[in-house]
């Protein structure tokens, strides 16, 4: 049952990629004064491969992609090639480091088929006899227009006009995410199309009739930052059943790749399953030395990658990772041809090259592979009938140190095995910009922020708001805050509103996140003596406090400020103070008139936009729902524009504020708690309120 009562009130007014083939065993006496490319440069010079360099016909669709949401920076070729090049730095870490971890790292399927022993991979730097075998791209999944790229779930215009009706495994209308549904799963997500046949140009003397779809998944999160997460799905386009076929992925992961022949001092570990069913399925890498002469004097980052998802057996089960072969760089540029790469890719998992710790690994670690690692790493074998399709998914993971590598390891398989669901600030807050003279108002809504709650804990945490400014364009963003080395880490907010809730002071888990001081919400902010003509960005990000899962403890985290503040309905705008326009007059709003039912509610109008005023006589419901409480709803002319919604309790430490509409924002309390009339500055009781906007 519910009770009605009404008031009204009146109111008027050209990516170029540049191909290079591999090295050779030949000149391998020659590395100690050399740089990988310094090495790669001579041999391909006197071994005369410059004549690999031309363009095959599928050239003018290839594209790169770069991922840099995280603490990892690459690009990836829509040729399943993930890095290698020389326009970008590939495979930094941490971004602004400028040091790299990581040669060239590819696709690679293997199968036998028509009885003959082929490979298609993508790879450069590495099987150079056979490179030939590589992929090119199908066109029309990015928008094909210069620089853009491969297609982009967080770059809108790398995407085609019209996705092909083949949109991979999922098919979407937008763009084809990684989730069942087609939604986006990560921060940035790229996705291609490319195969190893005749149909896109590849010149493959021994293709598998292959098409394959490639995604990559990259986080901004501060649990989920320090790795990228690969999916590829393996297509039999051909008519004959591909038998034996193994899936997996070439990489030369360096510790790091920079400084003379610091490349031939990394060593290497794999974990299987058996021993740890979380880190298992991992090869992790790092520097014999911990250092890089001229790069980095101690403490070298350390990697690893990782197998999250194999192909189904023919038991219903993931076959896992059957295959592990580490080698020398060496070792695989002198693999003569297609066969003796499928042999490699059916070899199983390599004993290590050193039971006892070797003599020049500072760590003294035993069952290890090196020096100098070059690893190939599988799953099969399974035979892919025409038409079927196999999966397999892996990630790229790094670290400041062991312990840090292997938390981030455990939290990637964390984020597998919840279906990409990671921790997530809360829902960003929709904010609009209103200059004044001097003077900007910024003001959102409580919604959709304060009732968010996180995919991955399935907790809500929201504590509040933190308000920044920037005056270069979003280059910075106040004063900031540095770590130990110097670091940027954050920016000191403008001004900050959080619950009254007791939680206050320095966060537990990151000691450079304030949590705030009880000050209350607010969802309106006035930044007064500005200066006019000049553009200021304004960035309102909703924040959460410390949380757990299980024995994980997770950090506060807050919106991201974009790099673009023209794109509506998100939490960064950009705006110029100026003075009114001669003859400009304000928007004003009657005295509200109480005209039926009972109530002893408060009933006030502020006005935040006058721009967006819409003139006319409003009318204000409240309705007492018996499992709702008091409900507050807004029509006009007999359509509703706000609510319905509760009404503010006065003894709320936490006073909220109703829903914006037309440029206004309602104030209605429930005064049945005790509020003090007297202190409102309103009228309550049976009356009519009438008043006149103009």
């Amino acid at each position: 049952m519910m009770k009605r009562n009404k008031w009204l009130f009146l109111i008027a007014p050209v990516v170029i990629l540049f191909m290079i083939s591999a090295l050779t065993v030949a000149f391998a006496q020659e590395r100690p004064n050399m740089t990988k490319w310094e090495y790669y440069e001579k041999i391909c010079q006197e071994r005369g491969w410059q004549n690999k360099l031309l363009k095959p016909t599928g050239f003018e669709d290839r594209k790169l992609g770069l991922l840099d949401v995280g603490k990892v920076r690459t690009e990836i070729q829509n040729t399943n090639r993930l890095g290698y090049s020389r326009e970008m730095i590939t495979w930094e870490y941490p971004i602004g480091s400028g040091i790299t971890y990581q040669w060239c790292e590819a696709l690679i399927v293997g199968g036998i088929l028509n009885g003959e022993k082929r490979i298609s991979n993508g790879a450069l730097g590495a099987y150079e006899d056979v490179n030939e075998n590589h992929y090119e791209p199908y066109p029309g999944y990015d928008s094909g227009i210069g620089a853009n790229g491969i297609a982009m779930s967080n770059r809108r215009n790398s995407w085609p006009a019209v996705w092909p009706e083949d949109s991979g495994p999922i098919g979407s209308l937008g763009f084809p995410g990684v989730m069942p549904n087609g939604d986006v799963a990560a921060d940035a997500e790229a996705f291609w199309v490319a195969g190893d046949d005749e149909a896109v140009g590849a010149q493959n003397d021994l293709p598998l009739h292959i098409k394959t779809y490639g995604r990559a998944l990259q986080w901004s999160s501060p649990l989920a930052d320090d790795f990228i997460v690969f999916k590829f799905y393996i297509k039999n386009i051909g008519t004959d059943t591909i038998k034996a076929a193994y899936v997996g992925v070439h990489t030369d992961m360096d510790a790091p790749e920079q400084g003379s022949s610091e490349w031939m001092d990394d060593f290497a570990k794999f974990i299987s399953p058996d021993e740890d069913s979380i880190l298992g399925n991992m090869l992790y890498i790092w520097d014999g030395d911990d250092k890089s002469a001229g790069y980095v004097e101690k403490g070298v980052a350390w990697q690893g990658l990782k197998f999250l998802e194999t192909p189904v057996g023919p038991d219903g089960k993931q076959l896992g990772q059957t295959t592990l072969v580490c080698e020398t760089y060496d070792d695989f540029l002198a693999l003569p041809d297609n066969a003796s790469v499928y042999d490699w890719l059916a070899r199983g998992i390599d004993q290590p090259d050193n039971i006892d710790p070797h003599p020049n690994d500072w760590t003294g670690t035993p069952n290890t592979y090196g020096p100098d690692v070059t690893s190939l790493h599988a799953s099969g074998p399974i035979d892919i009938a025409p038409g079927e399709m196999v999966t397999f998914t892996f990630a790229n993971i790094f670290g400041a140190n062991k312990a840090e590598l292997m938390a981030n390891a455990t939290l990637c398989q964390l984020l597998y095995d919840k279906e990409y669901r990671t921790a997530q600030p809360p829902a960003e807050p929709h904010v609009v910009a209103v200059a004044g003279d001097q003077q900007v108002t910024l003001y959102w809504d409580a919604e959709p922020s304060e009732s968010s709650v996180d995919p991955l804990t399935g907790n809500n945490r929201f504590e509040g708001y933190r308000i920044y400014r920037s005056t270069d364009r979003g280059r910075t963003w106040g004063d900031p805050i540095t770590n130990a080395n110097g670091a940027v880490v954050g920016y000191v907010p403008l001004a900050q509103f959080d619950l009254k809730n007791g939680i206050t002071g320095v966060s537990e888990a990151d000691p450079f996140f304030y949590l705030g001081d009880d000050t209350g919400l607010q969802h309106k902010f006035v930044d007064k003596n500005l200066k006019n003509g000049v553009e200021y960005w304004y960035a309102v990000c909703a924040y959460d406090s410390d949380d757990k899962l299980g024995d994980l403890v997770i950090p506060p985290l807050e919106n991201s400020r974009k790099t673009n503040p023209d794109l509506p309905g998100d939490n960064t705008v950009r705006v110029v103070p100026q003075a009114r326009q001669a003859g400009f007059q304000n928007a004003m709003v009657s005295e509200v008139e109480h005209v039926s039912g009972n109530s002893d509610g408060v009933v006030k109008v502020e006005i935040l936009n006058p721009y967006e005023v819409v003139s006319g006589t409003y009318e204000v419901h409240f309705e007492v729902d018996s499992a709702l409480g008091t409900l507050v709803r807004v029509t006009l002319d007999g359509k509703t524009v706000m609510g319905p919604v509760p009404v503010i309790q006065p003894d709320d430490p936490n006073v909220d504020q109703l829903p914006v509409f037309n440029g206004m924002r309602l104030i209605a309390i429930d005064a049945e708690k005790g509020i003090n009339v007297d202190k409102t500055g309103a009228v309550v009781g049976d009356s009519l309120w009438l008043g006149y906007w103009g």
